[in-house]
């Protein structure tokens, strides 16, 4: 008897200390400014303790020399020189197709010779590792490639972009709700965007990051903001995982612990009224 309560005991802490990272787990998810985490309904400007400092809605930076190569869909750019403190826009240009309208980058050490290839891709061409950003629907990839720059050479880099109002009519968007992503470090981090002008056939945004890397504008569903989502998994799809489904596991997490203590008072009762 006496070996069963022991093993019965050390069974109901086994599951209560193994609960403990899985509420924790639950506690962070939990939606709002100052869980550091940029939910899909924040922004960097109602909530930059989690999404970052939007970036200037203006910027005085001079256009940088350039030589450029254009194909459809993508752009090869060449600068031979980036000063440091100064930095400049480089300007892609119209016939090349592509969402960026230009970036704005600054470097902490005199750079020659820097190299940007950027193209448009498509969820097909996008390595199976990836995960589409968080309850979102993409307009477009953007794969970004670099020569002679690293991240840690980069001071600021902006990055202006467009999409088109017959895209945002057509799936009937709200402006406000479209954000950049970059792929860095096996996951998606949202950038923070703010719109900036718009004209008859697009609406203009600029987003601010840290490096190169793939790239998804992307909108998100106002009516599924990230009170009702979680992550999903797969290429180009809108995510619609209740968040419900988290709370469901907890539920059920609490009523394994409440039964495993009662179980555990229920023999101890027994036991305590035999030796009685």
């Amino acid at each position: 008897m006496g070996e069963n309560y022991r093993r019965r005991t050390v069974f109901t802490l086994f599951v209560l200390l193994m609960s403990f990272p899985s509420i924790a787990f639950l506690m962070e998810l939990t939606p709002g400014c100052g869980n550091a985490v940029c939910d899909l309904d924040e922004n960097c400007q109602n909530c930059s303790q989690d999404c970052g400092t939007c970036p200037p809605l203006s910027i005085s930076v001079s256009s940088l020399e350039a030589e450029t190569e254009i194909s459809p869909g993508e752009v090869s750019i060449i600068v031979p020189l980036i000063n440091t403190g100064e930095g400049g826009r480089i300007q892609i240009p119209e016939e090349a197709k592509v969402s960026i309208v230009n970036f704005s980058l600054g470097v902490s050490q005199n750079i020659r010779n820097v190299k940007i290839d950027a193209k448009t891709t498509t969820a097909e061409k996008i390595p199976a590792a990836l995960v589409t950003p968080w309850g979102t629907l993409i307009y477009q990839y953007l794969d970004i490639k670099t020569d002679n720059i690293t991240s840690g050479d980069i001071k600021s880099l902006m990055i202006d972009f467009k999409v088109e109002k017959s895209w945002i009519n057509e799936n009937k968007i709200n402006k406000s709700f479209i954000k950049l992503y970059r792929y860095t470090a096996k996951t998606w981090e949202s950038l923070p965007t703010i719109k900036t002008d718009e004209d008859e056939a697009n609406i203009y945004y600029r987003a601010s990051s840290s490096g190169f890397s793939i790239f998804a504008i992307s909108y998100i569903k106002e009516a599924n903001i990230t009170k009702k989502l979680v992550q999903g998994k797969g290429i180009g799809r809108i995510f619609k995982e209740p968040i419900t489904l988290i709370y469901t596991g907890g539920i059920i997490l609490a009523i394994i612990i409440i039964l495993s203590v009662h179980y555990f008072l229920k023999r101890r009762r027994k036991i305590s009224s035999r030796l009685e």
